[in-house]
């Protein structure tokens, strides 16, 4: 009648150290991330069999960079940082709408990263040609700041891809690795608003219901692309994003004169930016 008992608790033992072990390398990744196999093995001391066999479980928690080597993805480094997973089924509702699969296939290699960009630009530049419409980082304006076909170029993808890379930079220090994957992020975060104005706008300008939608869905892709490209949280993203937003709005007030608007909204874009910056520094220090 004993036996069982025994058998209870050696299943018990068994599955306290496979969490134990994965407790280990998620908390080996986080301190010494981006980081091989080799150095996995050398400094927990696993098994390669046993390294794999807890990766193939920590699938949402560790993923690799452009280079191949193991870092804690935006809910990994959530997770380290105490805050507890949402269900999975949320999780990948929310994965679905930010674009998440797409976004990774994109950002896999470089020929498929170049291939998004100069398609979505050439989206965009189709989209602007014959329109008023000039867009500037995540809105468009009626402002003629710029020429309308080449804004979704200049003033689309190449602004925000600097904003966006000047605050990761200065969060993740490493800015040389999440070029290329943030590249195509941003462009795929800007192609439901290339999307509207081709399809949508020319058949009815007055939409500014439908407009503030893909914008905000916008912002939703761009966080999950900057967490997917350079390693830092999805909230860290999201205020980013939501800085670059609000940046975007206040260029626009400014160039209608709407002084009031633009210094809100302006400063909602440096609240964001700061709460990103310092929230990563602490987490990271």
């Amino acid at each position: 009648m004993q036996e069982p008992e025994n058998n209870q608790v050696s299943l018990s033992n068994t599955n306290e150290n496979k969490q134990s072990g994965r407790q280990h390398l998620l908390k080996f990744i986080e301190q010494r991330g981006p980081v091989s196999l080799k150095a996995i093995r050398e400094g927990t001391g696993m098994s390669v069999g046993s390294i794999y066999y807890h990766l193939d479980r920590l699938h949402d928690y560790v993923g690799k960079d452009v280079d191949g080597l193991y870092i804690l993805t935006a809910l990994g480094r959530d997770f380290q940082q105490g805050g507890a997973p949402p269900p999975r089924t949320i999780m990948q509702i929310a994965d679905l709408l930010a674009l998440g699969p797409l976004l990774r296939f994109v950002s896999a290699a470089p020929s498929t990263s170049l291939l998004t960009v100069i398609t979505v630009l050439q989206l965009g530049f189709f989209a602007h040609v014959g329109t008023r419409e000039v867009q500037i980082l995540l809105v468009t304006s009626q402002n003629s700041i710029l020429q309308p076909a080449l804004s979704p170029i200049v003033g689309g993808w190449l602004g925000t891809f600097l904003f966006v890379q000047l605050l990761s930079g200065l969060i993740t220090h490493n800015s040389s690795r999440q070029v290329r994957p943030l590249m195509a992020s941003i462009s795929i975060a800007l192609l439901p608003q290339f999307a509207t104005t081709l399809l949508i706008s020319r058949l009815s300008p007055e939409i500014s219901i439908i407009r503030a939608v893909i914008q905000i869905w916008s912002v939703a892709i761009l966080s999950e692309g900057m967490a997917s490209a350079t390693g830092v949280r999805r909230t860290t993203g999201l205020l980013i994003a939501v800085s670059a937003l609000n940046l975007s709005v206040g260029i626009v007030a400014l160039l209608d004169m709407s002084l009031v608007t633009a210094a809100i909204t302006i400063g909602i874009a440096m609240l964001a930016m700061t709460t990103g910056i310092l929230g990563e520094s602490r987490t990271g220090s």
